[in-house]
């Protein structure tokens, strides 16, 4: 039979149509296209519109906010520049104790005016009135050839055609073109009169300062400003032009005209061609239209160079979509064969491999995503077996990881032995130590421990601080537990040589370890929540072999007389003892570990302390550690003295077993606050107890041997 051409694929049976005679690459071009231009072609348009109101909208808001910002600013001038002076002049002015000499010296105030040019006092009726103008206003004038009194007269009729929203009284402004100044006429009626004619005070105000802040306007590198006053002039041009043909000073001189205030923004076509965009505000307090205008073009730039990224924007969409469908559709396979080698490598035991996501189809990104999180899931199984595997033996990560219930949140009783240890004088070793000379100590240490703890077995379930929770039987069923916990405790005292060895070689001083070994029912599972758990056990075995180790001195082995039964007849055992514990009931019975026979050929060193009598008792005072309590101070003297161990004579009754902190300030005073720490090992006499120093400052170890020498 011939083969089929490769480029034409089987047709799947039960299908026909266009659908089957089309290739997948075909059919996803075409999907894509049609699913992405359709709607990205609508939105970009509607998106087009919508930008293009909102920006036309914005922009009108613009120019009506500086059209309104121009007409607060005139009314600042006219209260703060303008009304104000002349309302406190004219106050001066009506009070009865000021003089004639007087009020025409308050008249010469004119002077300090800023944009006062000129003062006058009218008697209405006709009577001559009384004009003071500033000297610089003066000689602009008659450098001009203008009298002054011609320009700045005015006829008592012409008073009353003064209008105002308040007692200031305004007047229409005059051009003066010789000058290039714009005057404005304020009147302030006064309550006195004279001869029964009322007093009127007029001031003639230089709008200049007004048109100056007006000019300086951002709008005005873009477009164009006008203050356009009653009768269509504009008060910025200093020919004061007409502009009342223009459609939007129109509007807003009838609106002047009815007395309302709105501001308004209309486009409009200028007389002489063009469209613009213009808005008109109002001043409160003159009789005058503030209005801003700009080409259309300039008024909508932001809107047109918006409108054309925006097409730009949209046009390299479409672009990018139709790319973007081909090579997917070109590259459709990749991802197969891809995830086909990631299969392959895992297969080999290579978990570093990935699929590359993001490329395929949406079913073939899901599929690799999911094949990708399959292979971390195995990477975390690997890795958590080989971190687990540096506390607990590869069995014991085994059977959890490999048990369907190996990490549920369930607990079972179950026999076990606990092995607790503790390093002697730790606490007072690391306050004289610095941190980075702690965690050596402690890395020194450990390193050591675990991997002993692993070689035999145990479970190590805590780390705390200085000490370790080693379990042997939990998790894994362990018939010769207590026999391995010995034969490790063993290997661990006989390990510390070593660790002090390094330890010596640093510049450290040595350690001395403790340890406490019982066996009982305990209940053992993990202990958390399904987020973050521990495997751990409780009950009061756990806490009898932390009593146990507890009455340890360094470089001891002690366990309970269940582990020793428990643990066979190759143990060798030393003295027996029995003791009280809190919390347990009745006299417990103890057994010092000398060694491990059989197999395991494990035996602790012969320790052969010496004790040398001192030719003086050496004073000191000791205190018995109860807990984090420390006892009274008690006198005592050190009689006999050894490398590890000493006797210690003493006012008071000490029990075996009781810590002790001495002080040997009342012997040597150099050594005040040297504190000593030390384990009462057994009454020897009547006052006379051994103790085993667990913690000695390299001073007062110095100080001992000279002793001893």
């Amino acid at each position: 039979m011939a083969e089929r051409p490769e480029s034409q694929p089987e047709q799947e049976p039960g299908r026909s149509g266009l659908g089957a005679r089309l290739g997948l690459r075909t059919q996803v071009l075409l999907l894509t296209l049609v699913v992405a231009l359709l709607p990205i072609g609508l939105s970009g348009r509607s998106l087009v519109v919508l930008t293009r109101d909102e920006l036309k909208s914005s922009a009108n808001d613009e120019l009506a906010a500086a059209a309104t910002e121009l007409a607060h600013e005139a009314d600042d001038f006219f209260s703060d520049a303008w009304s104000t002076p002349l309302r406190m002049l004219r106050d001066a002015l009506e009070r009865d104790e000021v003089s004639g000499e007087a009020r025409l010296a308050l008249l010469r105030s004119v002077e300090s005016m800023e944009d006062v040019v000129a003062l006058r006092l009218s008697v209405e009726g006709g009577l001559q009135p009384v004009l003071v103008a500033r000297d610089d206003f003066t000689r602009r004038l008659s450098a001009a050839g203008l009298e002054p009194s011609d320009v700045l007269g005015m006829e008592p009729s012409r008073l009353r055609g003064l209008q105002g929203p308040g007692p200031v009284q305004v007047g229409g402004p005059v051009l003066l073109p010789a000058v290039d100044t714009w005057l404005l006429t304020l009147a302030l009626p006064l309550e006195r009169s004279v001869a029964g004619h009322p007093l009127v005070l007029v001031a003639y105000v230089d709008l200049g300062r007004l048109q100056r802040r007006m000019a300086q306007h951002p709008l005005r590198g873009s477009g164009t400003v006008m203050l356009v006053e009653a009768s269509g002039r504009n008060l910025l041009d200093a020919r004061g032009v007409d502009v009342s043909e223009r459609e939007i000073v129109r509007q807003a001189l009838a609106l002047l005209a009815s007395g309302s205030r709105a501001v308004g923004v209309i486009p409009y076509e200028r007389p002489a061609g063009g469209r613009a965009v213009a808005a008109h505000a109002f001043s409160e307090r003159l009789p005058w239209a503030v209005i801003v205008e700009q080409d259309e073009t300039t008024a909508h730039a932001t809107l047109q160079a918006m409108q054309r990224s925006l097409q730009l924007w949209l046009g390299v969409g479409l672009v990018a979509v139709v790319l973007g469908a081909t090579l997917l559709a070109q590259r459709i396979s990749r991802p197969v064969r891809d995830m086909v080698r990631v299969a392959r490598q895992v297969g080999e035991g290579d978990f570093g491999v990935r699929v590359q996501e993001g490329r395929g189809s949406r079913e073939l990104v899901e599929l690799g995503g999911s094949i990708n999180r399959m292979v971390a899931g195995l990477a975390e199984r690997e890795r958590i077996k080989n971190i687990f595997g540096r506390y607990v033996t590869q069995e014991v990560v085994n059977q959890l990881l490999g048990s369907p219930r190996g990490l549920e949140l369930v607990g079972e009783r179950r026999e076990v032995t606990i092995l607790f240890t503790d390093l002697r004088g730790y606490t007072a070793l690391s306050e004289r130590l610095q941190p980075d000379q702690v965690l050596l100590v402690l890395n020194r240490y450990f390193e050591v421990m675990v991997e002993v703890c692993q070689r035999h077995g145990g479970t190590i379930n805590e780390i705390l601080g200085d000490a370790l929770l080693v379990l042997f039987g939990a998790p894994l069923d362990m018939p010769d537990q207590a026999r391995r916990a010995v034969g490790c405790a063993v290997e661990m005292q006989r390990a510390m040589e070593g660790v002090n060895e390094g330890l010596r070689g640093e510049g450290l001083s040595a350690l001395e370890m403790g340890i406490g070994i019982h066996t009982g029912e305990v209940v053992a599972g993990n202990v958390g929540s399904h987020k973050r758990a521990k495997y751990t056990v409780t009950g009061s075995a756990v806490n009898l072999a932390s009593r146990i180790e507890s009455f340890t001195a360094g470089g001891q082995i002690l366990v309970s007389e269940r582990t020793l039964r428990a643990a066979g007849p190759d143990v060798e055992a030393g003295e027996r003892m029995e003791v009280e514990a809190k919390g347990v009931k009745g006299k417990l019975i103890l057994h010092e570990v000398l060694g491990l026979g059989g197999e395991a050929g494990l035996w602790l060193p012969r320790r052969q302390e010496e004790l040398r009598a001192l030719a003086e008792a050496l004073p000191v005072a000791y205190a018995v550690l109860e807990g984090k309590h420390l006892g009274a101070s008690v006198p005592g003297a050190l009689v006999r003295l050894g490398p590890h161990t000493a006797e210690l004579r003493g006012a008071a009754p000490l029990e075996p077993f009781s810590n002790l902190r001495m002080d040997l300030g009342p012997a040597r005073g150099e050594l005040s606050g040297q504190d000593v720490y030390a384990k009462v090992v057994r009454r020897v006499d009547e006052g006379l107890f051994l103790v085993r120093f667990t913690s000695v400052p390299p001073e007062v170890a110095s100080f001992f041997e000279r002793l001893r020498a």
